[in-house]
């Protein structure tokens, strides 16, 4: 990116993806693997040779599910409304 001249916020809009999923991926953070193939895509660059897929096949915890429960909780509240 540095290269081409390319910010993450140019390189976000090129991938139709955050610039701060794009900064998180250049400092070696995990991201989706959608986000992963989008910046890919979006910079016309190899996947394999940008990015590492690491599979996490943990559980859920009860902490997140909870979570994800509560927010269809009230998606679901406000579309009945």
């Amino acid at each position: 990116m540095q290269a081409n001249g390319l910010s993450s916020e140019k390189a976000g809009v090129l991938s139709k993806v955050s610039p701060k999923t794009v900064a998180s991926a250049l400092k070696g953070n995990n991201i989706m693997y959608d986000a992963a193939r989008s910046i890919s895509d979006g910079l016309n660059a190899d996947f394999s040779a940008l990015f590492d897929v690491i599979e996490d096949e943990r559980p859920l915890s009860n902490e997140t599910i909870a979570k994800y429960r509560r927010t269809i909780r009230a998606v679901l509240g406000m579309a009945k409304r």
